[in-house]
Parts: structure tokens; sequence; C-alpha cells
């Protein structure tokens, strides 16, 4: 029922429209297209080097990752998570723009937290991804959403952390003050 709300006044032109729900229509992230074995061979040997470089430094059940998206392509982390907690966390996410040929592009990081039950996961998403059998009833590999923007898995760094757009990462030889926020946990 219409209520008379006085202190509202629309003068002018006016037109009604249908509501539109924002969480309706095509999702944003489109895979590009890829030769599935060579990239998911090549994504799973990115990974083991990854953690291997970051277990050389640390005798840690987990590691921190950094995933780069290939130019002008989101990330579909979402697709990552299946109810359980714990088994990883995002970091932090940032938007890079990279000159290419002369042209600008925009690259996405994600820095993520990975256990052993997360790096165990995520190893069977490349696995899927690499198993015919294990095909969508369309004939898809599992996982394209995930794993086809990926174009690089690497050890996270301490720039992979860096959250301030508007200020440069410190230069290696520059003294500077840091502010630090850690998560307490009972681990």
């Amino acid at each position: 029922m219409p209520r008379n709300l006085e202190h509202i006044i629309l003068s002018g032109y006016v037109s009604t429209e249908q509501y539109t729900s924002p969480n309706t229509g095509r999702d944003r992230v489109i895979p590009i297209d890829r030769n599935r074995n060579s990239h998911g061979n090549a994504l799973m040997t990115q990974l083991g080097m990854a953690i291997t470089s970051f277990r050389q430094h640390s005798d840690n059940d987990f590691v921190y990752l950094e995933f780069i998206s290939e130019k002008d392509c989101l990330l579909a982390f979402d697709s990552f998570e299946d109810g359980r907690k714990g088994d990883h966390r995002f970091i932090s996410s940032k938007l890079e723009k990279v000159i290419i040929d002369g042209e600008e592009h925009k690259v996405y990081r994600a820095c993520v937290y990975l256990n052993t039950a997360g790096i165990s996961k995520f190893l069977n998403k490349i696995d899927a991804y690499l198993n015919p059998d294990k095909d969508s009833e369309l004939g898809n590999p599992r996982n394209t959403k995930l794993l086809n923007n990926i174009t690089a898995i690497q050890q996270a760094t301490l720039t992979s952390f860096w959250q301030e757009d508007e200020i440069e990462f410190p230069d290696q030889d520059e003294a500077v003050w840091w502010e630090i926020w850690l998560r307490r946990e009972d681990t």
C-alpha cells in the first residue's frame, strides 16, 4: 500500500524501472583458452617450486604463495572455496598496471596462505583439471575457471603483503618505519 511521504518531493521527469539484482547475470570471470596439459603441468611445476622455495626458509606446515593472473584477466578464487575453514586464507589482492608492447594492461595478484590441507586441495584441483575422465558433462576440464587465468604461482615475498596502493614499496637499502598487523591464533 503506497504511503504519502510529504518529505520526499519528486519533480521533473520520473520513470519507474524494474529492479535488477546485482547477483544475477553473467559471471565476471571469463577463463581464457589454454592447452590443458601444458598449462596444468606448468602450474603443478610452479606450485612445487614455490612450496619448496618457501620451505627452504621455514619448517612450518603452511606456505604463503602469490598467484598472478594473465593480463586483463580476473582470478576466480571463490571457486577454490568448498565450505571448509582454515586450510587457506586470502591475505591480500591487488591490481597492477603494466605496459606491454606500449599498451596498458591489468594484472591481478593474490597472496594466499595454504596449510597442508589447502596445498593438497589445490593439487587435487589441478589433477582433476588434467584428467579427461573428470571432465564436465559438456566436455570441459574441471576447475577451468579457477586455473586458466593463472599465469604464475610463486613464493610470496614481503611485497606480496604490501597493501598501500598510494605508497611505493620501499627500496631495499631504504630505512623506513613499518607498521605490522599480526593475527593472533592458537598456533
